[in-house]
């Protein structure tokens, strides 16, 4: 018999607490279920939506919630906590989130963050996808 693991019965979209969906993305991790560690993953990126660092549009909610994903996901490959300290220092010197965002859209290189998210078909936890979310939101595109 094959050492099935044994995941809650509740579902994702149900839980509240940020360390219970980070100790079941370890369990699925380990058990190679990455469709269920990308749910987690989700979930706890809506509960940091509603609580983070930006709270005054649903742009800066956005901008959190794909912050909060990128920081878990650099802090699990590195095995340690990470947090985006530059972009975060960058946001509070402009006092917005748009210069960055058109930044990273205008770019011609994509950082491996980004090449990441895509390879793995998370477009929504790109920063480019908040400027097509929120086109009203910055400048045209230069030529």
């Amino acid at each position: 018999m094959t050492n099935v693991p044994k995941f809650p019965k509740k579902a994702i979209s149900e839980y509240e607490s940020d360390a219970e969906l980070a100790e079941i993305m370890k369990h699925a991790k380990r058990h190679g279920l990455m469709d269920y560690w990308w749910e987690c993953l989700h979930r706890r990126c809506e509960l940091k939506r509603a609580d983070g660092k930006l709270d005054k549009t649903e742009l800066e909610r956005a901008f959190n919630e794909i912050m909060h994903a990128y920081e878990l996901l650099k802090s699990d490959t590195a095995g340690r906590k990470l947090p985006a300290t530059r972009i975060w220092q960058k946001v509070a010197k402009d006092q917005s989130v748009k210069p960055i965002l058109e930044k990273w859209a205008l770019s011609k290189t994509k950082e491996d963050g980004f090449k990441f998210l895509i390879a793995n078909e998370q477009y929504e936890l790109t920063g480019e996808y908040l400027v097509l979310q929120f086109p009203n939101e910055f400048s045209p595109s230069r030529p």
